[in-house]
């Protein structure tokens, strides 16, 4: 492991972002003056939300799923409580509900629900998650002789004939409609199929072998009649575009949308980003998909796809005005039972949703008089509080702490190549503080719990996974090499694979245990620190080096801010990529009149964390002075403008994080140590026993100086009375995402 270069750093990955013209902070910015209004209004708004996870047994195409039942609950306590649709005015088609995702269930809803109910100017959407394929279609759109299919929870197969419901009757149930607001939101995939690491892949095999079924082809052709349309003015109407409103899909046509395991539960990836960034801010279509796409990389390789005309794209998400401003939340009371109340968590974001167990505590908005309400316990997105008042049911929720928890782990899964030695490994793995081995158990849900990354040998079918264009066969680890693979399979942990292939997968556990420390040691920080939650008043960016920084003649390269303290408008300069050899360095201004203590954090994907302030070579009352920055709008540069300070330089290919950290207090200690034991490691002057008991040190240091509380000890698992406590009124965390290309 290198030491840390003070001329290297990441280049920001704007390509999504500079596509639709965008920096970080417009988006946030644009995003929170869309607030909605929870009044209803003379709009109705309509929703259908479909959820299939159970398909019939016998089928030869599809897999049972785990998440789509959770994106219906996530879409619909998104719906009623931020965006103000009447609970009647909901429809749910799935596994769990009375009505269930049937082929003639979901037309006909679509048909007595949305068609017939609508009228112009109300709000529509309709959302469908489960699996995807595809079916023949010689004159497709697309030109690939395919028409895309979503596929309802009773299929049925007559030899190579199937009964999908076809992208195309999509079309036509949507130009139906009588109003243009339409929102059709598809977590569903065309490529793939099967089980990958520990997600789901919500498509079928072979789609292309297959054509619609005469059931399906008479009922397109029911509604040409009914729309006064024939067969040529539906094509070039396809060909032009979506029929109405916006479509947003959970991936490009190629890709494959997964089921992912969180804290307890399943969800697709693409619903369970979309709906939490919608609870903490409402934003245009456009804005969204650019956000979540950047989001998504840490949990698959998918990215969300929008079409819709330009007009349509960049208005309000779900096409639902600007009223009044509403509170962002974290969790909604849904129902009220004396002292307590059953809460939706369905704002809190995915790195912490393990930080909101026992013991965290929330501020009811418009009740902030009561003072904070105490989670008592959580399943899965639901949670149990204590109330000291009654508070109506749909009271919005504001995070006020999250606990330092037990359960807070770094979890391995164990992949079936590594075979016999499963035990052996759990064991070892167990061994490392806050580390814990997940042995694969096969079938429908892979792992027990959900796991962050996945050791594994490098099979041969995982190999091929990631040879393309881009990357040469010789820059893929080799066949039978051991090493850390995402837990979607998606990429390989760089650096953690050896050149053995003889290496025994004990030995690679040990040679593997400096990187897991890293990467538990990064897991820790962003599950505790980084949330939207946070009420400093902080601003951050990277700027281009140039001659005039002082006198703000800069170039912004990328920006980002505490959405809760955000004061002043956006700044201007787009999102530009950083050349490999461009200077730049970090901006961070303090907002509030007190001062705060800064430090910046870089973590790169193969478990590396770079600390940039404070300079961890500086003694303590340096690093106190050197991270404080006083408030009422005064700036910090990191590295700083003195001519002696070098800035940093893009030079590794690959992603990263930048951390950008803002405390109350001086938390310097514990940053330090991690930073010192990387060099260490790096330089090869530390064992592994002695790695891990720095690493345990820094750590434990780390964890006592961020909580309100001295923390457990990381080999504690014992659950105790009263866990640490992190304020989101004393620190704040937020990221900027990196990129070399």
């Amino acid at each position: 492991m290198p030491t840390f270069n003070r001329r290297r750093f990441l280049q920001f990955a704007g390509t999504t972002l500079a596509a639709y013209g965008l920096s970080e902070r417009q988006i946030i910015s644009h995003g929170l003056r869309y607030g909605q209004a929870l009044a209803q209004s003379t709009t109705r708004k309509l929703a259908l939300l479909v959820g299939v996870n159970q398909y019939p047994s016998g089928n030869s195409r599809f897999t049972n799923l785990r998440g789509c039942t959770t994106d219906v609950e996530l879409q619909r306590e998104l719906l009623i409580h931020r965006f103000g649709f009447q609970a009647s005015d909901i429809l749910v088609l799935s596994d769990d509900a009375a009505q269930k995702p049937t082929r003639s269930n979901i037309l006909a809803a679509f048909e007595e629900h949305l068609i017939h109910q609508a009228q112009p100017g109300d709000v529509v959407v309709f959302h469908f998650s489960g699996h995807g394929s595809q079916v023949l279609e010689p004159n497709s759109p697309d030109g690939d002789g395919l028409n895309s299919t979503f596929v309802p929870g009773d299929i049925q197969e007559n030899g190579t004939d199937v009964d999908d419901i076809m992208g195309r009757t999509l079309f036509l149930l949507t130009s139906a409609l009588s109003t243009d607001q339409v929102s059709v939101v598809l977590d569903s995939c065309y490529a793939g199929g099967g089980t990958r690491g520990n997600v789901r892949v919500r498509s079928g095999f072979d789609g292309n072998s297959y054509q619609a079924s005469a059931a399906e082809l008479a009922y397109q052709s029911q509604w040409l009649r009914t729309l006064g349309v024939d067969v040529p003015t539906l094509q070039n109407r396809r060909n032009i575009g979506v029929a109405k409103g916006v479509v947003i899909a959970a991936a490009q046509k190629d890709e494959e949308a997964v089921d992912v395991g969180f804290d307890g539960f399943y969800a697709g990836a693409f619903t369970y980003l979309l709906t939490q960034y919608l609870w903490q801010q409402t934003d245009s279509s456009q804005g969204t998909v650019v956000r979540i796409t950047r989001d998504m990389k840490d949990l698959s390789g998918q990215i969300p796809f929008l079409d819709a005309p330009s007009e349509q794209a960049q208005s309000d998400i779900y096409f639902v005005p600007e009223k009044k401003q509403i509170p962002p939340a974290e969790a909604v009371v849904t129902q009220v039972d004396g002292d307590q109340a059953t809460v939706w968590l369905g704002g809190i974001d995915h790195e912490s949703i393990t930080t909101f167990g026992r013991g965290a505590k929330f501020t009811p908005a418009g009740f902030e008089s009561l003072g904070e309400v105490e989670l008592l316990s959580r399943q899965g997105m639901r949670g149990v509080i204590k109330l000291p008042s009654a508070v109506p049911a749909g009271t919005l929720l504001q995070e006020f702490s999250r606990v330092v928890s037990p359960e807070l782990q770094l979890r391995i899964g164990i992949d079936p190549s590594l075979g016999l030695y499963t035990s052996r490994i759990q064991q070892q793995l167990g061994a490392i503080p806050r580390v814990l081995g997940v042995p694969h158990q096969g079938g429908n849900v892979p792992y027990e719990k959900d796991v962050h990354y996945i050791l594994s040998r490098m099979t041969a079918d995982y190999r091929q996974r990631f040879i393309d264009d881009a990357v040469p066969d010789d820059a893929v680890p080799g066949i039978d090499r051991i090493g850390l693979l995402s837990q979607s399979i998606d990429e390989w942990i760089p650096g953690s694979f050896s050149q053995d292939a003889e290496e025994f997968a004990t030995d690679a556990i040990a040679r593997l245990t400096p990187k897991l420390q890293s990467l538990l040691a990064a897991h820790l920080i962003k599950s505790l620190l980084k949330a939207n939650s946070a009420r400093l008043k902080v601003d951050a960016s990277i700027i281009g080096e140039v001659a005039e920084v002082a006198g703000e003649q800069v170039e912004l390269i990328a920006s980002a801010f505490t959405p809760r303290g955000e004061s002043g408008e956006a700044q201007s300069g787009g999102t530009h990529q950083i050349l490999l050899d461009q200077d730049f360095r970090f901006r961070v201004v303090n907002h509030e009149p007190e001062p705060l203590y800064i430090s910046i954090v870089i973590f790169v994907t193969d478990g590396r964390m770079f600390v940039v302030l404070p300079r961890p070579q500086k003694g303590r009352e340096q690093q106190i002075a050197e991270s404080r920055l006083e408030g009422n709008g005064t700036e910090l540069y990191a590295p700083s403008l003195s001519e002696k300070e070098k800035p940093l330089y893009g030079q590794e290919r690959g992603r990263a994080e930048a951390l950008i950290i803002a405390s109350r207090e001086p938390f310097v200690e514990g940053l330090a140590q991690l930073q010192t034991l990387a060099t260490l490691q790096a330089l090869g002057e530390r064992s592994d026993s002695e790695s891990a008991e720095l690493s345990l040190r820094a750590v434990n240091t780390l964890l006592g100086e961020i909580s309100s509380s001295r923390s457990a000890p990381l080999d504690n698992t014992a659950m105790t009375d009263e866990l640490p406590q992190i304020q989101t009124a004393d620190i704040a965390a937020f990221s900027i995402s990196v990129e070399v290309v």
